[in-house]
């Protein structure tokens, strides 16, 4: 079992290198991964960024950055660019926020979440992947393109616990974050869940590619 660790809390508490620090600590102890909440001061990918310099063989992730108020190219643009700086090690957790802070507080619609996250990541993973996305719908436009830099696009992981939600993180997503889950929880209603969603996806996809035929030799047919 790899461990990892949410350092939101301590880069809460002081100055970015307060963080830093617990990062470089986590490191040096050998935890497998580093993440942090994009959340209330804090902006995780640009501290993400400013830590891989200091801890460099730990893998850094967001969890989670809200999708509420900021478009997927401006998302797409910053991923990319911590990716670039982390180097190649960053995991990018997105999520919903909640209805009282998306309405109350920003102002925007909270309608329909679950088909709004389904647009978002189609596009977002679009962009992080080709560098171009062309959605046009009720709840998203997004009709973009942007020159991509070389690295690899980060995994994009999706917080999520109801039905839906786990449905998208094993469909259109490489996993989901998790919080307030116990082990429990994780073995009965969201694993099962998630492999199954990516089990259907997969085999949308083989069914989608033209199919492609193979004489055996002797030796691959043993």
């Amino acid at each position: 079992m790899r461990a990892g660790i949410n350092g939101t809390w301590v880069g809460l508490r002081g100055w970015l290198e307060t963080g830093v620090a617990h990062a470089r600590e986590a490191d040096e102890q050998g935890f497998a991964s580093y993440w942090l909440a994009h959340w209330m001061s804090l902006d995780a990918l640009t501290a993400l960024a400013v830590i891989a310099t200091e801890a460099t063989r730990i893998e850094l992730g967001t969890a989670v950055v809200p999708i509420h108020g900021c478009h997927p190219l401006a998302l797409a643009m910053q991923a990319l660019t911590t990716q670039a700086a982390t180097p190649g090690c960053l995991q990018l957790g997105i999520g919903l926020s909640h209805r009282p802070v998306v309405e109350d507080k920003m102002g925007l619609s909270h309608q329909r979440p679950a088909l709004y996250m389904s647009e978002y990541l189609s596009a977002l993973d679009s962009l992080l992947r080709t560098g171009e996305a062309k959605l046009r719908s009720e709840l998203l436009r997004c009709e973009a393109s942007m020159v991509r830099m070389s690295e690899a696009p980060p995994p994009l992981l999706l917080a999520a616990l109801g039905p839906r939600m786990l449905e998208l993180a094993g469909s259109a997503a490489a996993g989901t974050n998790l919080w307030l889950a116990g082990p429990r929880v994780v073995r009965e209603h969201v694993a099962p869940r998630i492999r199954k969603a990516a089990q259907y996806a997969n085999s949308e996809r083989n069914l989608a590619r033209p199919a492609r035929l193979e004489r055996a030799t002797p030796s691959s047919a043993s």
